[in-house]
């Protein structure tokens, strides 16, 4: 039995290895993903006289997803509409659909071998009474693109395909009760997202056992590099003794024979691949965070009641009622496990709130990160390796010391560019943020962990925290309520002391609380109800000089960047990062770069470098864990950025090599 594991394990190796093989096949597929319609507003980013349409693949729950992973959401159902499902393959002599298989064969014509058909389906036409109609289960990439049509096997070899052709990193995953999938990694979310092209759903890992009642045994995934039992993933009924009878019809020797095979196949993968240390690394931290999920998955024991329940969509009906698929809900309950952040309420301060610092306090957001950040802390105030060196407190009198007026005049000749906060963790620089860095979002991966441990600090009045804490009511829990603050601009407002507004959230809260509401859920709307009463105006966002002198209520100051600012060092590491991907656009390592990277720091500490790069050329910035990273998106429109970058250079008067 050990050996028809290894074998299973050889064929998914040899799948996933095809897709690499090939990199003509890659751009082929690649120039047919219509990345415009998926997702048009990264495509048409730097073209500003024209509005993006709304995708012809959008659904209600997109906002759910964010860059990458919508672009993965809507592929899957692109490529659902492409593929032809074959039940049964339709008589080439005469058209008829009752054909019916009489007969599997072994591949004997050129053709056959060549697509690296496994077996080949014959046909019976009773119209006909021929059996001339062959079907050939072709596992050869190239020959499945030709084609476009077959059932699981062809979906999935093709959409793992197609998703290294757009840029994914791309796992294929074997179930060993006959079904086949694809796995694609997030950097946003920290891990794999299941993805099934024959259904067209993403992210949904109880469909296979609670929503098509399949009785699963073992489920492997591969990449060029590596082999992963996830069958824990996909069921609730691990450690039931129903599927540990199931389980010892794939590893008769138990548990400890089967991680050994992989163990060994894992450990001849990286002699062979020559993994560099920075890809066995990264390698070895996927797999210690899957590890732990998996273990916890091991540990549930039924699905939640809102898991994916629907019964298998491909293929016909009959076909799927014969495989038992066509439907099985257990009904059992069980908290979610799928992963994933929650965001932060937000509130909205007047101009009074925010004219001066001294009325304002810092509030630290433990685990958490801003949606977006502005640009590194300036060696002026604190070198580099002193930001990464620092402690928290000493981050924070850096960052007080950077939005300090006088400061600010000796280091600056423009205005205060309305900096609201920062956010850090041990060994990291201090990365600066704006009103748009709203709404942050909890780090789970943070959790009991310093390496992963990002803090977000940002003002908030003192009203709102003053005076709190001595509250003798449950009251006092709102002094740990998850908030983001947003200066905005009052237009029309009903005036409202800071003691008055303080006093009304209080009393709402209370009531809220009183209503069963929990806190931090009772504080969040407690607060954005007062600052609908104050009419606030949402989304005018202001930012100030920091001198109340010079505030007028109408005016809202804004940092205005001028590209042609940007230093010709950094226009040319920009484009450089453009110009890798142009060369190689399914290459996934070219299209991520860390903010700490010494290279792209250039671009991170340089005055309007990330504005660059994200208002001007479409780049997408967000945290994954243990760093900040600089995305371009797969969905980007190259030739065009490119000719963004290209024009930035000429502005900066620069003729350096970028080659």
């Amino acid at each position: 039995m050990a050996e028809k594991l290894s074998a299973r394990i050889h064929s998914g190796l040899a799948t996933v290895k095809q897709w690499e093989a090939d990199e003509e096949l890659l751009k082929e597929c690649r120039d047919q993903i219509p990345f415009n319609l998926l997702c048009p507003d990264q495509f048409h980013h730097l073209n500003k006289k024209q509005e993006a349409d709304e995708s012809p693949y959008a659904k209600e729950n997109d906002g759910e997803w964010k860059g990458d992973d919508l672009l993965l959401k809507r592929l899957t159902l692109y490529f659902k509409g492409i593929m032809t499902w074959v039940n049964n393959h339709p008589c080439e002599l005469c058209g008829s659909t009752e054909t019916k298989c009489r007969n599997i064969r072994g591949p004997i014509s050129p053709a056959e071998r060549a697509g690296q058909a496994n077996r080949v389906e014959v046909y019976w036409c009773p119209t006909c009474n021929a059996e001339t109609t062959l079907f050939p289960r072709y596992n050869q990439p190239r020959k499945i693109f030709e084609t476009k049509k077959g059932r699981c096997g062809e979906y999935a070899n093709l959409f793992g395909l197609y998703c290294r052709a757009a840029g994914f990193e791309t796992r294929y995953i074997l179930d060993f009760t006959d079904h086949v999938w694809t796995e694609v990694y997030s950097n946003r979310l920290g891990r794999w997202i299941m993805c099934d092209g024959c259904e067209g759903v993403i992210d949904e890992p109880a469909m296979y056992e609670k929503g098509w009642g399949k009785d699963l045994n073992c489920i492997l995934a591969f990449t060029t590099d590596s082999v992963v039992d996830v069958t824990r993933r996909y069921t609730r009924k691990f450690k039931s003794a129903e599927f540990q009878e199931r389980r010892k019809a794939v590893c008769p020797a138990g548990e400890f024979q089967a991680e050994m095979i992989i163990a060994q196949f894992n450990a001849n993968l990286r002699h062979s691949e020559r993994l560099s240390w920075k890809k066995i690394d990264e390698l070895e931290r996927r797999i210690a965070t899957e590890k732990a999920f998996l273990e916890y998955a091991e540990t549930m024991n039924s699905w939640d009641g809102n898991d994916y329940s629907e019964g298998r969509q491909s293929g016909s009906l009959e076909w799927r009622i014969s495989r038992g698929e066509a439907g099985g809900s257990s009904g059992q309950t069980f908290s979610k496990a799928k992963g994933g952040s929650s965001t932060t309420a937000i509130v909205h301060l007047s101009v009074d709130d925010v004219a001066d610092f001294s009325k304002l306090k810092l509030r630290c957001e433990d685990n958490t990160v801003p949606s977006s950040v502005s640009m590194r802390l300036p060696d002026t105030i604190m070198p580099l390796d002193s930001q990464e060196n620092a402690s928290i407190d000493d981050k924070k009198k850096a960052f007080l010391s950077f939005v300090n007026k006088e400061e600010r005049k000796q280091n600056y000749d423009a205005p205060f560019i309305g900096f609201c906060g920062f956010c850090t963790k041990q060994g990291s620089p201090v990365y600066l943020i704006k009103q748009s860095a709203y709404p942050f979002q909890k780090n789970a991966r943070g959790k009991g962990s310093e390496e992963y441990n990002w803090k977000t600090f940002h003002f908030v009045p003192d009203s709102l925290q003053s005076g709190i804490d001595d509250t003798k009511d449950s009251t006092n829990h709102i002094k740990d309520m998850e908030i983001d603050v947003v200066p905005t601009r009052l237009e029309n407002c009903q005036a409202l002391t800071l003691e008055e507004q303080r006093k009304r959230v209080i009393e709402i809260f209370t009531k809220l609380c009183g209503e069963g509401m929990i806190a931090n859920e009772a504080a969040a709307k407690a607060i954005l109800q007062v600052a609908e009463e104050l009419q606030v105006i949402k989304g005018a966002y202001m930012e100030i000089d920091g001198d109340a002198s010079n505030l007028e209520s109408e005016v809202v100051v804004q940092d205005v960047f001028d590209p042609k600012s940007i230093s010709p060092e950094v226009a040319k590491v920009v484009l450089k990062c453009i110009t890798n991907i142009e060369k190689n656009p399914f290459t996934p390592r070219f299209r991520m770069v860390k903010l700490s990277n010494r290279v792209f720091d250039q671009v991170t500490s340089s005055r309007g470098g990330l504005q660059l790069i994200v208002q001007y050329l479409g780049f997408d910035v967000f945290a994954v864990g243990i760093d900040f990273v600089a995305v371009v998106p797969l969905a980007a429109n190259i030739p065009e950025m490119i000719k963004v970058a290209q024009d930035i250079m000429e502005d900066c008067k620069t003729n350096v090599d970028i080659f």
